[in-house]
C-alpha cells in the first residue's frame, strides 16, 4: 500500500510532482467497515511516501487522497520540505527517523473515518513522530515554518505529537484546525519551542519525561508542564491573541500581546 517506497538505500531524493491515491475497493468489506488491513471501502488508502532504513529528502511534492502522507520507519535522516500534503485520511507526516527536518510545509485538512469513535475509528494527527520501540534512537527533530489548516468539511485533529527524541526545535509554526492537543511532547531530553501560533483552543502539553526545554513567545490557549518540578524546563506563559486578519494575497496577520 505504498505509492512510493525507499527501503534499505543510502540516500533517496524526491522533488516536485504529485502523488495521489483513490478510494479503497473491497468486494468482501462493506462501505463503512474496516478490513484487517485498516482499509475502508470508499475511503482513501495507502501511504504516499514510505521511508525505511534510508536517508530521504522530499521537497516540493503534493500528496493527497491517501491514508497517510509521509511515513518513516527506523530511517536515517529524513527531510520533508516545502510540500503540500492535503486531504489525508489519517496522519500527514509520521514515524521514526534518526533525524527529522520538517520545514515550510502546508498540512491541509484531515478527513478521518469515524473520528472520535475510539477505538473503532481513525486516529489522526498533522505530525506524529514516535520511536515505536525496538531500540531505535531519534537524535533530533526540527519542525519549523509549517502551517496547518482544515477545510469546512474536515475535522479538528491532533496537531504535532513528538515523543522519544533527544533534542527538538519547534519554531515558527502556525497550527490552525487542531483540537485542544495542539503540541504534545513526551520523553524529550532538551530543546526549544518558540514563536509558534496555536489558534483557537489548541494548547502546548509537556507530558512525562520532558526535560531541559525552553518554551517561550508562543501563542496558545495554555501551556501545561505535567511534571513541573525538577525538569529543568523553562516555561513562559503563552501570549494572547489581539487580532487575526486575512489580508490580500493569502497573507494572514496575527497580532499578539504578552499574557495578562
Amino acid at each position: 500500500q505504498n505509492l512510493v517506497a525507499f527501503e534499505a538505500g543510502s540516500r533517496a531524493t524526491w522533488r516536485g510532482g504529485r502523488i495521489r491515491a483513490g478510494a479503497a475497493v473491497s468486494p468482501t468489506v462493506a462501505a463503512g467497515e474496516r478490513s484487517a488491513f485498516n482499509t475502508v471501502a470508499g475511503w482513501p488508502l495507502g501511504r504516499g511516501i514510505y521511508v525505511a532504513a534510508s536517508d530521504a529528502e522530499i521537497s516540493g511534492v503534493e500528496i493527497s487522497g491517501v491514508e497517510r502522507g509521509v511515513v518513516a520507519f527506523r530511517a536515517g535522516a529524513v527531510a520533508v520540505e516545502r510540500s503540500h500534503i492535503h486531504d489525508i485520511r489519517r496522519t500527514m507526516v509520521m514515524g521514526s527517523a534518526e533525524t527529522w527536518r520538517i520545514e515550510g510545509n502546508l498540512l491541509d485538512t484531515a478527513r478521518p473515518w469515524r473520528w472520535g469513535q475510539t477505538p473503532s475509528g481513525d486516529h489522526a494527527n498533522y505530525i506524529s513522530i514516535q520511536a515505536g520501540g525496538g531500540g531505535h534512537v531519534m537524535r533530533r527533530a526540527r519542525i519549523a515554518g509549517n502551517a496547518t489548516r482544515r477545510a469546512a468539511d474536515g475535522v479538528d485533529v491532533l496537531g504535532f505529537v513528538v515523543s522519544d527524541v533527544e533534542e527538538v526545535e519547534i519554531v515558527g509554526n502556525l497550527l490552525d484546525g487542531t483540537d485542544h492537543q495542539g503540541l504534545v511532547l513526551t520523553s524529550i531530553q532538551r530543546g526549544v519551542v518558540a514563536d509558534n501560533a496555536l489558534m483557537g483552543r489548541a494548547q502546548i502539553l509537556l507530558r512525562l519525561g520532558v526535560r531541559n526545554l525552553a518554551v517561550t513567545r508562543n501563542l496558545a490557549a495554555g501551556v501545561t508542564d505535567y511534571e513541573k518540578a525538577a525538569t529543568g524546563n523553562v516555561v513562559s506563559a503563552p501570549r494572547r491573541q489581539l487580532r487575526d486578519v486575512a489580508l490580500p494575497g493569502g497573507v494572514r496577520w496575527i497580532e499578539t500581546a504578552p499574557a495578562g
